[in-house]
């Protein structure tokens, strides 16, 4: 018999979890693209489309941008996004709780508590 797979990512966790699974990611701003909150969809690991209207480049990913003139400085941006991506993501689906990862991302709260990412260790590999 095989060892589980280590897990080391959101995708992993989610994945290890199964059924139909949500990943609320921060990307930080890129050369053509403005930063930007994005909401993943897995079913059983496979990635769904969670806005077929998206733009090519988001990869048919819901995303929730901030908008610093809406806002008294930019944590305050990037937060009212990331709630709106959250309230978007509850309605649609019906997800219940989001929490931060070791990784950063959020993800729901039971996939997180029953399947935890180690800590990585200084260089990298993850804890033995």
């Amino acid at each position: 018999m095989t060892e589980p797979r280590p897990l080391i990512n959101s995708f992993d966790q989610i994945t290890a979890a199964g059924g139909r699974r949500f990943v609320i990611s921060y990307h930080a701003r890129e050369v053509a693209l403005a930063a930007r909150w994005v909401v993943l969809g897995y079913q059983d690991g496979r990635e769904f489309v969670t806005d077929p209207k998206a733009a090519w480049f988001d990869h048919g990913r819901k995303t929730f941008l901030p908008d610093p003139s809406s806002s008294k400085d930019w944590r305050d941006a990037k937060q009212k996004a990331y709630d709106e991506a959250v309230a978007w993501v509850k309605r649609r689906y019906n997800a219940v709780d989001f929490v931060r990862n070791t990784v950063g991302d959020y993800v729901e709260r039971d996939v997180n508590e029953r399947f935890p990412i180690p800590r990585q260790k200084k260089n990298g590999r993850a804890p033995l």
